[in-house]
């Protein structure tokens, strides 16, 4: 009797060769939150360790200072307006007068001159009433990014500092989580294989990064 000889199939299969690395993940965007104006916190809506949306208000400093600044920088602009009107109807009686001789060449450059005043007059208050406009809407406090908020350090009641990165109050973290970028270390023989494979090589570079879509 002929000895039965067990027989397989080959099986053929592209291989790709694959590498593992310890690696770490990084936000390529990462803010501290302050205020840019100072005052009391009236409202912390953050939702601490969760995710907020760019545009999202998370904190509101309270707002009534801001506004009877705004207020009082409106009224001067119109009183600004009505002197800088007047000045002009005067410019305008001592330019038909100074043709017929009625009043001086200097009573008329004394009118000039009040009228440029009373125009720079309102520029200034227009300025005004933009910046106190401008930091009434700093009161409310959004997130600048989308991403995870990082542990409130200002709660409801606390007086806040405004002003430039280091005087200004840190209320809290926000860090971007997509995409992400990881970091890891391979070993140069590795790399030049890899780049000699997919294009001409650059130059030797022992750090890599790729940007990686969050699920």
């Amino acid at each position: 009797m002929a000895p039965q000889v067990p027989v397989a199939e080959v099986i053929t299969r592209t291989v790709t060769p694959s590498a593992e690395y310890t690696g770490f993940l990084a936000a390529p965007k990462t803010v501290e939150l302050r205020s840019r104006v100072g005052g009391a916190v009236d409202a912390v809506s953050v939702p601490e360790g969760s995710l907020v949306r760019k545009g999202q208000l998370l904190f509101q400093i309270d707002p009534r200072p801001f506004q009877v600044a705004l207020d009082t920088a409106v009224a001067q602009l119109r009183q600004a307006e009505v002197l800088a009107s007047q000045a002009q109807a005067d410019f305008d009686r001592a330019e038909r007068l100074v043709a017929t001789g009625a009043v001086s060449r200097k009573t008329y450059d004394d009118a000039a001159s009040a009228r440029s005043a009373r125009q720079a007059q309102v520029q200034a208050a227009k300025a005004a009433v933009a910046a106190a406009r401008l930091d009434l809407s700093y009161t409310r406090i959004t997130s600048p990014i989308a991403g995870r908020v990082d542990r409130v350090l200002v709660t409801e009641g606390n007086l806040v500092s405004g002003g430039g990165a280091g005087a200004a109050t840190l209320l809290t973290t926000i860090v971007s989580i997509d995409p992400l970028h990881v970091y890891f270390d391979i070993d140069e023989a590795t790399y030049l294989n890899v780049v000699s494979r997919s294009r001409p090589l650059a130059g030797p570079i022992a750090r890599t990064r790729c940007p990686c879509r969050s699920g």
